[in-house]
Parts: C-alpha cells; sequence; structure tokens
C-alpha cells in the first residue's frame, strides 16, 4: 500500500471494521435509538431585551412542531423534546407558567 496516506489507511482500517458482520445478520426489526440531550446552562437573566432582540411575556402555552419525513410518522422519527419518551413529527406539549424571555 505504498503511496496511499494514513488518513486512507485509517478510513479504509474502519470500514473494514464496520463492515465484518453481514447486514442480513442484523435484525429487521425496527427499534428507535435513544436521543440524548445535552445540558446548556442559562444565559445570565437581564432587566432589558438586548438590541435586536424582543422581550417573550411569560405565561401558558401550547408547543407544536408538524414535520413530514420520508420515514414515515412512526415513533422516534425527527427530533425528541424533553416533554416526550419518544421523537415524533409531531411533539406537543402544553408549557405552564413559561418564564419571560429575550
Amino acid at each position: 500500500m505504498d503511496g496511499i496516506s494514513a488518513e486512507l489507511k485509517d478510513f479504509m482500517e474502519m470500514m473494514s471494521n464496520m463492515t465484518k458482520m453481514p447486514l442480513s445478520n442484523y435484525s429487521i426489526d425496527w427499534k428507535p435509538l435513544p436521543q440524548n440531550m445535552t445540558t446548556i446552562e442559562p444565559t445570565p437573566l437581564v432587566s432589558s431585551p438586548p438590541e435586536g432582540m424582543l422581550k417573550i411575556p411569560g405565561g401558558n402555552s401550547t408547543f407544536i412542531v408538524a414535520g413530514n419525513e420520508i420515514e414515515g410518522n412512526n415513533p422516534g422519527v425527527d427530533v425528541q423534546y424533553p416533554m416526550g419518551e419518544l421523537s415524533s413529527t409531531i411533539p406537543q406539549a402544553h408549557l405552564r407558567n413559561r418564564v419571560v424571555f429575550h
């Protein structure tokens, strides 16, 4: 393998390891993969909106998002939100006592 870069050798080794098991050995049953959220620390509170931002009042609201996925509307398709056990193409939640934010 003279003339092949170390990067290409590494890639070929990775692909060789990933393809050792024939696809026919895998289950044909579909299962959603778990999604994990990364914790992000809240930003400091301010008394007025920074330049270019609007104040969003607090209170109760309904959060609805709709998606159209080529995989269909099966549980586990799309993005998982904190209020759901699985991802969904149409997550919905009633958010109570939401705080004011900018």
